[in-house]
This record gives C-alpha cells, sequence and structure tokens, in this order.
C-alpha cells in the first residue's frame, strides 16, 4: 500500500496502538496488528517508529509530561511544613484524575500504563518523581523503613491506576474529583492505608483542613 502524503500516518499509528495496547496489552499486539488498525500499509511502524519499543515509549511519552510535571509541582509543595498522609495521596493521584477527567485518551492511557506497571516497570519509573513522593512519606513517617515506603507507595499507585481503568469510560469525560464519592473514597483508603502500613509519628496526622484535602465532606 503506498503512503499517502494527505494523511499523518505517524498519528494514526500512535491512536490504534493505543488502542490496541490498552485492552489487550503491548505484549498481545503484533506489528501487523497495528498497522492494521491503523489503516496503513505493512511497513508503517517500521517507517515512522522504528521498532515496536520505539512506538511504546512514544505513547508513554504522549501525556507523561504533562502528568509527571504534576505529580513533581504537588509533591515540591509537601517538602516544607506540616503534611498529612491524605496530601501524599492526593499529589500523586490528582494528576492521573485530571489526565482521565479532561484528555479523551486518558483511560487508555492510564491503562497502558498499567499495562506495562506488570510486565516492564522501568519503562515507566519516573526516579526525580519516586525520590520527592518517597521523600514526603518520610517526612509524614520518620520512622519508617525506606524501602516499606517504597513497596507501599508502588500498593497505592497500583490501586489508584486499578481504580482509574476499572471506570466505565466510552470517551465520557469526568467533572471534579471532589465530586465523584468513589474516587474520594479510594483518596481515603489509600491515605489510611499509608498511615496503618508505616505506622506515623510526631505531628503527622490526617486532617481534613489541609490545603488538598477536600472542603466540606467526609469520605466513605
Amino acid at each position: 500500500m503506498a503512503r499517502r502524503p494527505d494523511v499523518n500516518g505517524r498519528e494514526l499509528i500512535l491512536k490504534a496502538a493505543l488502542r490496541l495496547f490498552s485492552r489487550e496489552g503491548p505484549d498481545a499486539v503484533s506489528i501487523r496488528a497495528v498497522n492494521r488498525e491503523a489503516g496503513l500499509g505493512p511497513a508503517s511502524v517500521h517507517y515512522h517508529f522504528g521498532t515496536k519499543d520505539a512506538l511504546v515509549d512514544a505513547l508513554i511519552e504522549r501525556h507523561a509530561v504533562t502528568v509527571v510535571e504534576d505529580v513533581l509541582e504537588r509533591s515540591r509543595t509537601l517538602q516544607h511544613g506540616e503534611i498529612t498522609p491524605r496530601a501524599v495521596i492526593e499529589a500523586l493521584a490528582i494528576p492521573y484524575w485530571t489526565l482521565l477527567a479532561t484528555d479523551a485518551e486518558g483511560w487508555e492511557w492510564i491503562r497502558l500504563i498499567g499495562w506495562l506497571m506488570s510486565s516492564q516497570p522501568e519503562r515507566v519509573q519516573e526516579p526525580e518523581v519516586d525520590a520527592l513522593v518517597a521523600q514526603a512519606v518520610l517526612r509524614c513517617f520518620p520512622d519508617a523503613n525506606p524501602a516499606e515506603v517504597d513497596q507501599t507507595l508502588q500498593m497505592a499507585f497500583q490501586l489508584l491506576i486499578s481504580h482509574l481503568t476499572s471506570r466505565p469510560h466510552h470517551g465520557r469525560r469526568l467533572g471534579n474529583f471532589q465530586d465523584d464519592a468513589a474516587f474520594t473514597r479510594l483518596l481515603a483508603f489509600l491515605s489510611g492505608g499509608l498511615r496503618e502500613t508505616l505506622q506515623p509519628s510526631g505531628p503527622c496526622r490526617e486532617n481534613p483542613t489541609s490545603t488538598m484535602a477536600l472542603q466540606g465532606s467526609t469520605p466513605g
């Protein structure tokens, strides 16, 4: 099949690959299937990306910058002053909710991240994010073991991804996270899990009036 000059083949491939990878996982989808889904010739992925790994990397980068910068900005605010487990969880979770709520590709991209977490976690790790969030947790729980902090945060992140990708989507965008009872319960559950697992000491405590906590509501 000849390459049509009026078609953005790279974008067609990215959208097709994201659809397929989010449904089946990258390992289960062939390059041939991506080309077919995109309606392009059999050499198209190779032409635009070279390899399947490069295609996966391009998909990760498609929304990673926005999400990672949001997490970093929120995490930096936790490096000074008194913080709460809830504020730490919100710094990690709200950027993913925001993507899901505002971008039509959000659900598929988060689901792709979930697949990669299970099969190739090193591809989706962000050392700066991991370090900042872990530092915030250790400020909150100064007696916690750093290895246990890392394990607990990994579990929290996996539960977050699982919750977001288990929601019905069908391209429907979400409203404000504060109005979503299921998500606010998840935030409460995850922050409670940090507190229970890492045994807080010192000034760290749940504070519903924290700058990042919900206003005027008590999650169930």
